[in-house]
């Protein structure tokens, strides 16, 4: 009897020891749990915290550019998305918008009142041609001037003042050293004119101005904005291409290799002379010497012929369709160079990246390429006797700040190489 109670006892007592592995199991996936929660708690706060700072960030960016670089909330909204990696569903949207939502007009004649006005008459000009002192004698004197090209063809019965080159108040040694034309861009979208303008480079000069932020890179970006020492000849202002996450290409400034340039790609050139060239990179030997090296996208003009034939293909705009891939009918920019070397420019809304080429064929331009695009960014301004500046295209009306304040993206800056 006293041994069976022994036993017996000695079983309840050894009843505990068996439940303390298990009592251990428990509390350790109790606080492997409890670790687990407060982890991903961690996660979710530091989720949140930096969803709170991308969003006060992007306040503070879309505000910044639309209180200090003249954008619009819309325009300022579209650059913050593709700066935050959001390029492919806001080229979805765009589309969309373009396509359904604001589907360009067919038909129909342009209003009168978008003839350029500018207050100058060619019968005013005396050419002088006295070979008067090179403002910077790396460009020499406006003594050179290149011949007036004949009038832009219209696609279509042409109305009064079409196609014909205007003379501008921007005088350099007697001469009107740009002209502006007005003509639509093809036969079907008859409501707006392009505008054209020509740069007569025997009498001004070029330089490719890198912006504060664009192009990308880590490099010395200057001051976004002209010399204060040429600001006194400093006539016009054009932006140059897209970023250069979109741009499909690369840069290079004053023999630095920004992003190495892509064969194949259209590249602008230019030169301490004042003058630029257009070729194709890895095609075309380029001459020696260059500043800046530009590249956006393919050749839209090559040997005088227009090299867009298929507008669907992302060669003609962004890698991945959107606004740019030529199918979309919006505000374009893009610019060529004559046989004399002279230099055409053209921006307009409602064109197609073919319409666009075929503008500067029709204008006698040999080489040609794609500036930047969209209503945000198609601009291009006369300064000069036109203070504060003047929009090229009067239905463009960004303000001319943008290239004569500190600007954010690169720009083509225009100089007298003489007094006028």
């Amino acid at each position: 009897m006293v041994k069976k109670i022994s036993e017996g006892a000695a079983s309840k007592k050894a009843q505990p020891e068996k439940a303390q592995p298990q009592k251990r199991e428990r509390f350790r996936r109790t606080r492997a749990l409890m670790a687990s929660r407060s982890g991903f708690a961690i996660v979710v706060k530091v989720v949140a915290l930096w969803s709170l700072i991308w969003l006060a960030s992007t306040g503070m960016r879309i505000s910044y550019l639309v209180s200090f670089k003249f954008e619009t909330p819309l325009e300022a909204t579209a650059v913050v998305a593709r700066e935050s990696g959001l390029g492919v569903p806001l080229a979805a949207l765009e589309d969309y918008y373009y396509q359904v939502l604001n589907a360009p007009k067919v038909g129909g004649k342009p209003n009168q009142q978008a003839l350029l006005k500018l207050g100058y008459s060619p019968k005013v000009q005396v050419p002088r041609l006295k070979n008067p002192a090179a403002i910077n004698a790396a460009w020499g004197a406006g003594a050179q001037p290149m011949r007036l090209p004949t009038l832009v063809k219209s696609p279509t019965t042409p109305l009064p003042g079409e196609g014909i080159w205007q003379p501008t108040k921007i005088m350099v040694n007697g001469l009107s050293a740009v002209y502006l034309a007005q003509v639509r861009p093809d036969a079907e979208h008859t409501s707006l004119y392009a505008t054209l303008a020509w740069f007569n480079t025997g009498l001004l000069a070029a330089q490719q101005i890198p912006g504060l932020q664009v192009p990308e890179g880590t490099y010395d970006h200057g001051t976004g904005q002209v010399d204060p020492a040429l600001k006194p000849f400093y006539v016009a202002g054009m932006a140059d291409g897209f970023l250069l996450s979109d741009s499909q290409g690369g840069y290079e400034l004053h023999g630095k290799v920004i992003r190495r340039l892509v064969k194949g790609k259209a590249t602008l050139l230019s030169y301490p002379d004042g003058k630029l060239r257009i070729i194709e990179w890895g095609r075309d030997k380029p001459v020696p010497g260059y500043l800046v090296a530009r590249q956006n996208l393919d050749l839209i003009v090559d040997h005088n012929q227009n090299m867009v034939t298929d507008e669907t293909q992302s060669k003609w705009g962004w890698v991945w369709q959107g606004t740019g891939s030529g199918k979309n009918l919006v505000w374009r920019t893009a610019m060529g160079l004559r046989r004399d070397g002279s230099v055409v420019y053209v921006q307009g809304d409602e064109l197609s990246a073919h319409s666009l080429a075929d503008l500067l064929v029709r204008a006698g331009v040999v080489e040609g390429m794609a500036l930047d695009m969209n209503i945000g960014f198609s601009n291009a301004f006369l300064y000069g006797p036109y203070s504060p500046g003047r929009s090229i295209n009067p239905n463009n009306h960004h303000s001319p700040q943008l290239f004569t304040s500190p600007s954010d993206r690169d720009f083509i800056a225009w100089f007298a190489k003489s007094k006028p």
